[in-house]
C-alpha cells in the first residue's frame, strides 16, 4: 500500500496529464477539480492530499510533450504484451453484456460489470490477502470514456477529459483496507 500512496498522485496526473482537459475556468463554468488522498495506517489524516483544478493541468498539458503518456500509446504497449484491450471493449459493448466477470475464491471476491453506463470493477479481498487484513477496490469508468480510450483511430487527449467531465462528480478509484489505509482520485 505504501507504494500505491506513493504512485497514486502521479498514476493521476499523468491520467490526466495524458488526456489534457478543457478550459473550464475560461467558459464561466464552475471549476472542476481532481482529488487525490492517500491515508496510511492511522487513518486519521491524509499522508497526501492532492487537489488541482483541472484547469490548470491543461495549462501544465500544453507546456510538455505526453506523447509518451497518451492513452493510445499506453493500449499499445499492452498490444505489444499480448493483451487486446481494444478487442476485449468492443467484445462487451456489442455483445451487450451486462455481468462479465465474477470470481469467488476464500481469499477474495472480484466483479466486474456495466450499469448505468459506467464499466465497473469491485474487488473485495479477505484477510490474509497479499499480507492485508482486507483490501476494497472499486473502480467506476464511465462507458463513454472507455469507448474514447480504446479508439483504434487514436484518442484526442481533450476528448477523453470532456467526456469525463461531461459525467459530472464522481469517484473514480476508492482502495481501502482494514488497516486503515486507503487511496481515493475522484473528481467534482
Amino acid at each position: 500500500m505504501k507504494q500505491i500512496a506513493r504512485l497514486a498522485p502521479l498514476a493521476a496526473a499523468a491520467a490526466l496529464l495524458a488526456a489534457g482537459a478543457p478550459d473550464v475556468a475560461a467558459r464561466g463554468r464552475e471549476v472542476t477539480t481532481l482529488h487525490v488522498q492517500v491515508t496510511e495506517d492511522d487513518g486519521d489524516s491524509p499522508k497526501v492530499r492532492m487537489e488541482m483544478p483541472v484547469a490548470l493541468l491543461q495549462a501544465l498539458v500544453r507546456s510538455i510533450d505526453i506523447e509518451d503518456l497518451s492513452p493510445d500509446h499506453v493500449v499499445r504497449e499492452l498490444e505489444s504484451e499480448g493483451i487486446d484491450l481494444r478487442r476485449f471493449w468492443e467484445e462487451i459493448r456489442d455483445a451487450d453484456i451486462r455481468e462479465f466477470f465474477t470470481l469467488e475464491t476464500e481469499e477474495a471476491n472480484v466483479r466486474a460489470w456495466r450499469e448505468d453506463g459506467l464499466f465497473q470493477v469491485r474487488i473485495d479481498a479477505d484477510e490474509g490477502f497479499h499480507g492485508r487484513d482486507g483490501t476494497h477496490v472499486e473502480i467506476s469508468i464511465p462507458e463513454t470514456l472507455m469507448d474514447l480510450l480504446l479508439d483504434d483511430s487514436g484518442t484526442d487527449p481533450e476528448d477523453v477529459i470532456a467526456d469525463l467531465l461531461r459525467h459530472g462528480p464522481m469517484t473514480l478509484v476508492e482502495v481501502k483496507t482494514d488497516d486503515g489505509e486507503s487511496v481515493k482520485i475522484w473528481i467534482d
